[in-house]
């Protein structure tokens, strides 16, 4: 729900503002803080950590994960049958790089990355 709160109205339409409107965010201000008549007032939704870039990418997708020094992280890519396709272990000196697509099918693609007990999962699409 938090990934769909986070999407663009006029791509994903109302159900973003029906996510917000559960996860206690702001819809006026677009902003990350929970409003004042939600259950946890100074709980702050964390931003996304992980960032894919092109997307859609045609041969390579570049990654980019906010971890910090002595952290480490794990990045999996599945294709559309839950095939584990990339698997990887992130530490700080490897919070930037990037994921051959070329020998892969054109296609959906789904991403989970894990880091200090937290999850973040998106697509990626592959031309």
């Amino acid at each position: 729900m938090n990934e769909i709160a986070f999407l663009s109205p006029r791509g994903a339409g109302n159900a973003v503002f029906s996510a917000r409107v559960m996860l206690g965010i702001d819809v006026e201000n677009s902003s990350t803080r929970r409003s004042s008549n939600s259950i946890s007032s100074n709980t702050i939704l964390e931003p996304n950590f992980v960032r894919f870039f092109p997307n859609p990418a045609t041969d390579y997708v570049n990654y980019e994960i906010t971890i910090e020094p002595n952290e480490t992280a794990s990045l999996e890519i599945v294709d559309l049958f839950g095939r584990i396709i990339f698997s990887k272990k992130i530490d700080y000196d490897s919070k930037t790089g990037f994921i051959d697509f070329k020998e892969k099918a054109a296609g959906f693609y789904s991403f989970k990355v894990n880091l200090k007990g937290k999850t973040e999962t998106g697509k990626l699409v592959i031309e």
